[in-house]
């Protein structure tokens, strides 16, 4: 039977990937950079989830990332989290996390989203996961603006990730 708790357990281990991203978000650019990142993903105590480090020194030299993916086995949910050496992943006026992004898998695909605020305006944020056990891994990140729900100019796309050897 299959365990949600280890939907990310395909994702362990050290990964080199090329990446896609929007040079401006949400402001109807087509310009898209493209770059490699250098990743390493741990699972955490007690099988509650995993965590990454995520370095892409050729886009932009000194900035670190990292995911915390949290299984919660009573909703049967992940939440993940994107922190950053930047802005910490913090709400300023708060000093709280930035929300998560929120969901799981289902027949093999993983939808996660959150509502958040992008320049002022209230966004739905969406992340794809394809298929949760492949490798290489594609993903994806896709931006809706609410409340019309139209699609606007996704975030950017690990477009190949595979594990470093």
């Amino acid at each position: 039977m299959h365990d949600p708790a280890r939907d990310f357990d395909f994702w362990i281990g050290d990964w080199q990937a090329d990446n896609r991203r929007l040079v401006r978000r949400l402001a109807g650019c087509d310009d898209w950079e493209t770059f490699t990142s250098t990743s390493h993903v741990r699972p955490l105590p007690g099988g509650i989830g995993n965590f990454d480090d995520w370095v892409a020194d050729t886009w932009r030299p000194g900035y670190v990332g990292m995911s915390l993916r949290v299984y919660c086995p009573r909703t049967r949910r992940w939440s993940i989290w994107w922190l950053e050496n930047q802005t910490g992943g913090l709400d300023a006026s708060t000093g709280h996390l930035n929300p998560p992004v929120v969901g799981g898998f289902e027949g093999g695909v993983g939808t996660f989203v959150s509502r958040e605020r992008w320049e002022g305006r209230p966004i739905l944020c969406r992340w794809v996961v394809p298929s949760h056990n492949m490798r290489p891994v594609r993903s994806s990140c896709g931006v809706e603006v609410l409340p019309t729900g139209s699609t606007v100019n996704g975030i950017g796309s690990l477009v190949a990730g595979l594990p470093s050897r």
